[in-house]
């Protein structure tokens, strides 16, 4: 079938809706020069307008067709499928730079099954117009089916799509421009990076400074750079953080990951981990998992950082999303690793020569002092021993400080629901005093509610019945009558008993510590469920993490000192009353539980405040004081 070809067609010829989209079109495609935006934004608007089923659009790229994004049905599987030039309806099309309308796109001969296989739409309706702008050819876009509901693609949509074109290739054509003056910029920003990490020697500063100014001429989410260190690969900075601790499980996958990056001795570059047909995001995906999903990694470039006297270690950049890099941006990240090579070497040969400048400033310290006169020597003797006596004898008092202390309800009493049911309605809210026996919430068991009213129901039904039976005299039929009425109301009696239980009551008077109560009105609860927990209000207890190594320095009846944000003047004293027996551990650390009993009648202190708390640990010489830590290292490593 031929296809139907629409010449050049006047902007009046479109409909006033096409006209309206025409003109936002424009003015979207001109609000961004970045193409990962804009080509989204162009295909985005056309398939809305003419409200196809799929729809792509194909950048030339060396000379190839390379779909940069599509929508519809398996998208993602379409995104980065190249074509040649005339190849197919869309290759045709940008070959002839006319766009056309194809209502029977099967038995067309340039018709390419292979498309719709990896999309799974079968293609009917086909609408491709080329993308020129000043006499170039940037690409093309291609709509596919009308949607379902929606009238089949026509000339009105061929004449719209081809009138966008034009301002869509326009667009394409400054991103393209943008993005050749941003490729200047960025190598301008490279030469500057590469000047900032070689003008010092002090190797963490290069390290640091090569995975945070990178980002001034490549893009990345995260920039990672690891050295070898004992024949082993060590992460040793991340964009962004301060510090590495090399026992996190999130370094350990990463240094994992990177050994096997380091083994293949090359650059690796991924666009999408996810990619099925990629051999090496398929091993990725297999062998490294727990890494991929725990960096969110949806792409990545690893570089080794290598010289003339062997590999220094590899320069890693992630990415949350699938990018396409261009080549220069490759090779300017090439580029930034040779440069950090040489500024990581520089700074390993500089790091052998403080020793020596260290020693020199003591050599000369020495001849001064071997030049002094003897009675200037006993007056230093003296001093010394002076100091030395004074850090032996003299004591101090020493305190255990906790990083992180909390206070806590010493007595806390829970306020449990006695029967089962929704609640209905909660009385009170997190902080509020309330009396012991006080209503906290009322529950609502519609199942009990039906079987009161229906007791209820029969006591009167079997005492009219009796007087009905009074009055006709038929005793026999008023004694059973009185019977039932009996065993109605005791059945009552004991159901409005029951019913008295949904009412939940706080078990003693106290603070209300459960917060976000209001929350729970509707809620389903079993008998037995805590609705609410009540803290007495007049003591409370501060729970302080402590270090494992000054576990041995605290003992039950320390004296314990804390002070609140809330109130910075008031001194809070108090005695340890338990230690933990197991630890809670704290950033990879042990840390033990200590309690301590505090005042509260003043009331000033609420459960879940934080607190400064220090525990004292007697008094010890100065020297104790100062030497404890030094001291427990050599007898925790040196054995005698």
């Amino acid at each position: 079938m031929a296809p139907a070809v629409s010449p050049t067609t006047p902007l009046f010829a479109l409909s006033e809706h096409h006209l309206r989209q025409l003109l936002y079109a424009s003015q979207a495609f001109n609000s961004t020069l970045e193409l990962e935006v804009l080509i989204p934004r162009i295909l985005d608007l056309i398939t809305e307008t003419c409200e196809a089923e799929a729809g792509s659009i194909w950048v030339l790229h060396d000379g190839v067709l390379q779909c940069q994004y599509a929508v519809g049905p398996a998208a993602q599987d379409l995104m980065w499928v190249e074509l040649p030039v005339g190849a197919g309806i869309v290759g045709d099309v940008a070959r002839q730079r006319r766009a056309e309308l194809i209502r029977d796109a099967g038995a067309d001969d340039r018709y390419l099954p292979q498309l719709d296989e990896i999309t799974g739409v079968t293609s009917h309706s086909v609408i491709a117009a080329p993308l020129v702008a000043g006499g170039e050819l940037y690409g093309a876009l291609q709509l596919v089916n009308a949607r379902t509901g929606a009238t089949d693609l026509d000339e009105d949509d061929l004449r719209f799509v081809e009138a966008i074109a034009d301002d869509a290739a326009a667009a394409l054509r400054n991103a393209n421009l943008f993005r050749a003056e941003k490729k200047a910029r960025d190598l301008r920003a490279l030469l500057e990076v590469s000047h900032e990490i070689t003008s010092t020697f002090d190797l963490d500063r290069v390290l640091l400074s090569i995975v945070n100014l990178a980002g001034r001429a490549l893009r990345f989410d995260r920039c990672v750079l690891a050295a070898w260190h004992d024949e082993k690969l060590r992460v040793q900075a991340i964009s962004g953080e301060a510090s590495i601790d090399g026992r996190a499980a999130a370094i350990k996958q990463l240094e994992r990951f990177l050994a096997w990056a380091a083994e293949q001795r090359e650059i690796i570059a991924v666009h999408d981990v996810q990619d099925a047909e990629h051999e090496v995001a398929a091993h990725v995906r297999d062998q490294f998992a727990d890494y991929v999903q725990s960096a969110a990694l949806a792409a990545f470039v690893t570089v080794p950082i290598k010289d003339s006297e062997g590999e220094l270690g590899l320069l890693h950049l992630e990415f949350t999303h699938p990018v396409e890099l261009a080549q220069w941006e490759l090779e300017a990240t090439e580029l930034l690793a040779n440069q950090a090579a040489l500024a990581i070497r520089n700074a390993q040969l500089y790091a052998n020569v403080p020793f020596i400048s260290w020693l020199e400033p003591w050599r000369e310290k020495k001849k001064k002092l071997i030049a002094l006169p003897g009675p200037v020597w006993l007056a230093y003797l003296g001093i010394g021993l002076a100091v030395v006596a004074a850090l032996a004898l003299v004591p101090v008092p020493t305190r255990v400080w906790a990083p992180s202390s909390e206070v806590r309800a010493l007595v806390q009493r829970p306020a449990r629901a006695q029967i089962d049911g929704v609640i209905e309605a909660v009385h009170v809210q997190e902080g509020q005093f309330v009396n012991a026996e006080a209503p906290v919430a009322t529950l609502r068991n519609e199942p009990l509610l039906r079987e009161w009213r229906a007791r209820t129901g029969e006591r009167e039904i079997a005492e009219r019945a009796a007087l009905s039976a009074d009055a006709r005299g038929d005793r026999s039929a008023a004694s059973l009558a009185r019977v039932r009425h009996a065993e109605a109301r005791d059945a009552e009696t004991l159901l409005a008993r029951e019913l008295q239980l949904a009412t939940v009551r706080a078990p003693v008077a106290g603070i209300v510590l459960t917060q976000r109560l209001l929350e729970r009105a509707g809620d389903y609860v079993e008998a037995g469920d805590t609705i609410a927990w009540i803290g007495d209000r007049d003591s409370v207890e501060l729970e302080l993490l402590v270090h494992q190594e000054d576990l041995g320095r605290i003992h039950d009846g320390a004296r314990v000192t804390a002070k609140t944000s809330a109130y910075p003047n008031r001194r809070l004293a108090g005695q340890v009353f338990a230690i933990a027996p197991a630890a809670t551990v704290v950033n990879g650390k042990p840390m033990y539980a200590v309690r301590a009993r505090l005042d509260n009648r003043d009331q000033i202190l609420r459960p879940g405040m934080s607190a400064f708390g220090k525990i004292s640990a007697g008094w010890r010489p100065v020297a104790a004081v100062i030497f404890r830590r030094p001291w427990r290292w050599l007898r925790m490593h040196l054995w005698w």
